[in-house]
């Protein structure tokens, strides 16, 4: 639903009316990698998620330990056609790439 807003500028765009349309984009895929995984998956998930889309995350093959708990931590708190972690090796992350996303 849309929202009014009034335009910010200087003058006030005599007459002028804004207003906000949320449009998420659908899917959005998410490569994270080795060095910093935490915050370079997560960081950019919070955007994604405020906006409506749906995510895919596939994070580094070289950090399985905190692929498996970030995968874990999602499948607790989220549906599988909401938010998903994909791991496997460069193969995956090849296919992944490929995909035809939003």
């Amino acid at each position: 639903k849309p929202q009014k807003r009034k335009p910010i500028s200087p003058l006030g765009f005599f007459g002028a009316k804004a207003h906000v349309e949320f449009q998420p984009k659908g899917v959005v895929g998410v490569v994270s990698p080795w060095n910093f995984p935490v915050n370079l998956t997560f960081i950019p998930l919070a955007g994604i998620l405020a906006a409506g889309n749906r995510s895919i995350i596939k994070p580094s093959e070289f950090t399985p330990a905190t692929s498996d708990l970030m995968r874990t931590m999602i499948a607790s708190r989220f549906d599988e056609t909401e938010l998903t972690v994909v791991t496997g090796g460069p193969e995956v992350g090849a296919a992944f790439t490929a995909l035809p996303f939003d």
